[in-house]
């Protein structure tokens, strides 16, 4: 009984598979070539901290929604979460606008 290695094609023992040329089963991935959003997580945080307090409110104010009691312990929960979420994020946000106004110049000569 042998590995499961020793079944498996490698690179340096098959030439046909070389970086240029891929095997017919393995798909072709390529970065596509979109700039990355530049979020920083506030606005997600926010909306569904105010989804959750919504949530809680409509649980307070009409029992009938929300027959299980569950509800009133979630709703708090993520309430809580989203506000110690967007607090979070507000922090980062601000701490990268005070690292990238730290950047030094190069001296001149």
């Amino acid at each position: 009984m042998g590995s499961m290695s020793e079944h498996l094609p490698s690179e340096r023992s098959d030439p046909a598979n070389s970086a240029n040329q891929q095997a017919p089963w393995q798909p072709s991935l390529r970065q596509a070539p979109i700039e990355p959003l530049s979020d920083d997580g506030v606005r997600a945080f926010a909306i569904g901290t105010a989804v959750f307090a919504l949530a809680l409110l409509l649980a307070l104010l009409m029992p009938q929604l929300a027959p299980e009691r569950w509800w009133l312990t979630v709703t708090p929960t993520g309430t809580a979460i989203g506000v110690i979420g967007t607090g979070n994020c507000v922090w980062r946000r601000n701490q990268r606008t005070k690292d990238a106004a730290k950047v030094i110049a190069p001296p001149t000569a």
